[in-house]
């Protein structure tokens, strides 16, 4: 996914002049649950949606697996786009845009108020992407 319109029209540009496919892997389009509920929603089987609460978390990413001769040293860590702001790494990005996604596909009975989202790298000084977020709505 991009940070904005400019990102995104640059990746398209590069997928077209590299001629492969751009791609996105887009979990919640495809999860049986996140279905039903919406087919539940829609028709308002389930009356007004007064709220939508989604909780999400992970290890920045597959290198952060592993462990004696398997694990991977923080320079390695460091070295891939997950743990960089410049190319799209962060939590804010690849783990909260799951439930601000789902809360503009979800029709709420009451529009929300302002928001506010914060992020920090507490933990990941191979980088500079945040590593933690929160996105709230009241």
């Amino acid at each position: 996914m991009a940070n904005s319109l400019s990102d995104a029209l640059r990746m398209v540009r590069a997928a077209k002049a590299n001629n492969v496919r751009l791609m996105v892997n887009w979990p919640v389009s495809w999860s049986p649950a996140i279905r039903t509920m919406k087919t539940l929603i829609d028709p308002g089987v389930i009356g007004d949606v007064w709220e939508v609460k989604w909780r999400n978390g992970a290890s920045m990413g597959p290198l952060a697996y592993g462990k004696g001769d398997d694990a991977v040293t923080d320079i390695e860590k460091g070295q891939e786009w997950w743990h960089q702001s410049a190319t799209g790494g962060g939590a804010l990005l690849d783990y909260c845009c799951y439930g601000a996604c789902l809360s503009r596909w979800v029709p709420l009975a009451v529009r929300p108020p302002p928001r506010i989202a914060m992020k920090a790298n507490i933990a990941s000084p191979y980088g500079d992407a945040d590593d933690n977020a929160v996105i709230t709505v009241r």
